[in-house]
């Protein structure tokens, strides 16, 4: 994430549904041969949804019965494997850290995915449990974010209505990770796109320790956006604001799951379109300099209130320090070409 975001109130209820799952795996490794009514006798109450589901949908016994016929050492390793990775957040900054479940055999990991998803997308999402989906969306967007991607700082008229709920390290390759409120972050709709985050791996090409993790560091942190490059060859991005190599190769791995300088350049030049057009009507070069201070002035101002209006930010203060040669250059090529239009 670009911003640092705000745990979400539910975050307690969410961890309970988490814990129900791990005690499911806890007593599949305890005894020798479980069934559904040794897992009755171990669960909570609050946790009878389990039994509840199992006896009605035939999907959720299917998924559950395939981990019962496991022989018992390796439902032990499983469920050593899923404690483990739910604790990864206390590991944030271990560039050694490793999730084992990637070292699960392809079948056993494809029996816990598909036990996780069944709970996820069939009980969770269609809002049967006492923490509906609905609730638990909605809470992962404070009032102030409403209106803004973590993301990419795009502006969405209702985040809560048009985004997504992202699980930041993709559910179908961290199983273990789908109920973790720490992986769950409320994004934009292109962001959550398959042409741009998709299901791709933040790890794909890191260790734990270089990628941004929701809620536990933020690009915020340590870049600022601004544009980079030189020559006709400029683009919007974040700079680092030291000479830390770590925060450094977190930056690149979140620009590059997110894609993100290509979308912000895009955004880049559409804003300096519009500083054309907004310069039109001065007279000379003195009067553009002036509007453009102006104009940069005030976004630095909307900026700082609103992290929405800081690609905007970034684009004015090019404008009159590195870019202002270029654009006036510019601004004086198309005052010349009106000119000739009017003359004709």
């Amino acid at each position: 994430m670009y911003l640092k975001l705000q745990k979400s109130f539910l975050k307690t209820e969410m961890e309970k549904i988490n814990q129900t799952i791990l005690r499911i795996f806890e007593c599949m490794a305890d005894h020798r041969n479980p069934d559904i009514n040794t897992l009755k006798t171990l669960l909570s109450t609050d946790e009878s949804w389990v039994i509840t589901y199992y006896h009605s949908q035939k999907s959720l016994k299917n998924a559950m019965d395939r981990l019962l016929e496991e022989p018992q050492y390796v439902r032990r390793q499983m469920y050593k494997v899923l404690k483990h990775d739910m604790a990864f957040e206390k590991h944030a900054s271990d560039k050694d850290f490793e999730f084992w479940e990637k070292g699960l055999s392809i079948s056993q990991r494809n029996k816990i995915k598909s036990l996780m998803n069944h709970i996820y997308q069939n009980i969770f999402q269609r809002n049967k449990l006492s923490l509906s989906f609905d609730n638990y969306r909605d809470s992962l967007y404070s009032n102030d974010r409403n209106t803004i991607c973590p993301v990419c700082l795009g502006r969405v008229r209702n985040l809560r209505r048009y985004g997504e709920v992202d699980h930041y390290f993709p559910k179908n390759q961290y199983p273990a990770l789908t109920f973790h409120p720490v992986n769950l972050a409320g994004i934009c709709r292109e962001c959550n796109s398959p042409k741009v985050k998709g299901s791709k791996d933040p790890l794909k090409n890191a260790n734990l320790a270089e990628v941004y993790i929701p809620y536990l560091r933020a690009a915020e942190e340590e870049s600022r956006i601004a544009v980079m490059g030189s020559g006709g060859e400029r683009v919007l991005g974040l700079r680092p604001v030291s000479d830390n190599k770590q925060a450094e190769q977190r930056i690149k791995n979140f620009d590059d799951l997110f894609d993100l300088s290509s979308r912000w350049t895009m955004q880049m030049y559409d804003k300096i379109k519009e500083d054309f057009l907004l310069t039109e009507h001065c007279k000379d070069e003195a009067e553009v300099e002036a509007d453009l201070v102006k104009i940069a002035g005030e976004e630095k101002r909307k900026a700082a209130m609103m992290k929405q209006y800081a690609l905007d930010a970034a684009c004015s203060e090019f404008l009159v320090t590195e870019g202002k040669r270029a654009f006036m250059e510019e601004w004086k090529k198309r005052r010349e070409e009106r000119e000739k239009m009017r003359s004709k």
